[in-house]
């Protein structure tokens, strides 16, 4: 996951080095997601609990992962 989605935590603009992040299935496991890198993205325990949570949405495109940030916290300040 890392030399496919760089050395930080998958949210753009998280500076977490992966190495200190987790791996998140985006097609949930009690789904029928499988356990493997192309299902994967790595993430801050914080951005961890806001995709868990649905705040950001996570989707496949083109193997690879791509991050749906809603408008209204896209507009807060730390995002800019």
């Amino acid at each position: 996951m890392i030399a496919r989605d760089g050395p930080t935590c998958g949210i753009p603009g998280c500076q977490v080095p992966a190495t200190g992040c987790e791996a998140h299935h985006v097609v949930e496991h009690s789904a029928g997601g499988p356990t493997s890198v192309d299902n994967g993205i790595l993430l801050c325990w914080f951005h961890h609990h806001m995709v868990d949570t649905g705040i950001f949405v996570i989707t496949m495109e083109e193997g690879r992962p791509v991050v749906t940030i809603p408008d209204w916290l896209l507009r807060k300040p730390y995002f800019h």
